[in-house]
């Protein structure tokens, strides 16, 4: 279980997340919608303190997630990013091995034999070998997602991981991102893909100007939100 209580983080003077509460069980899924600028990519960079909350707190598992804990804290996590971000002088099946054997003291050959496994699951064992120079959009972002399950994580944190690829690559990084639902992984995703959210999460958490403005089961949200900013939202989007 993740608590989350009174999470606050300011820019420069302007809050971009403000006061914000969330309980969320384990292996639930979590899709994060709302507006540009809203407060999702900042709120889930501070689930685990790529950006340092200004207050409030963060419990995950009974443990509080404070500076001298950070690092078994992300240990947990694994984090999906917009642009993939992948070592460029390694090779795909070193991008995956490198932090099981650095982090967790993993043998090479375990190592190898879970990358390797994880990698057929997405359909890239055949890319083992290459740099990410030579892989598509679509390829880079499976890869990026390996390389976060390599890491055994109980969380696992996308920051709309589709958003970077051309259409046709979309579908391929979904598949791979719902076959992670329900398989005692907590999921939270930051989309702007309704319909994506609607089938894979469990719960749907809106935000607006910072702050969560409406928790619902997507079906509730997307056919009948309570607050007229979330109607305003979904007229705009849908």
């Amino acid at each position: 279980m993740i608590i989350i209580k009174n999470l606050c983080k300011s820019f420069n003077g302007t809050a971009a997340v403000k006061d914000v509460s969330l309980t969320v069980e384990t292996n639930e899924v979590i899709a994060i919608v709302g507006p540009s600028g809203g407060g999702k990519s900042t709120f889930l960079r501070c689930l685990n303190h790529m950006e340092e909350p200004d207050s409030g707190t963060i419990e995950i598992d009974g443990e509080l997630v404070i500076k001298n804990n950070i690092s078994r804290a992300r240990k947990n996590m694994g984090m999906v990013f917009q642009h993939f971000n992948l070592f460029p002088h390694m090779t795909v099946i070193e991008n995956i091995i490198y932090a099981p054997m650095k982090v967790l003291g993993m043998n090479k050959m375990d190592a190898l034999r879970r990358a390797k496994n994880l990698l057929d699951k997405v359909h890239m064992q055949k890319h083992e070998k290459a740099y990410p120079a030579n892989l598509s959009g679509g390829q880079k972002q499976r890869v990026a997602i390996v390389r976060a399950l390599a890491m055994r994580p109980k969380i696992m944190l996308f920051d709309e991981p589709t958003s970077s690829l051309d259409p046709e690559m979309v579908k391929e990084v979904l598949e791979v991102i719902k076959s992670l639902a329900h398989t005692g992984i907590t999921i939270f995703i930051v989309t702007h893909l309704m319909s994506f959210a609607e089938e894979i999460a469990d719960r749907v958490v809106f935000f607006a100007n910072g702050k969560i403005v409406e928790v619902a089961p997507p079906k509730k949200f997307f056919h009948n939100p309570k607050t007229m900013r979330a109607k305003e939202f979904l007229d705009k989007v849908s």
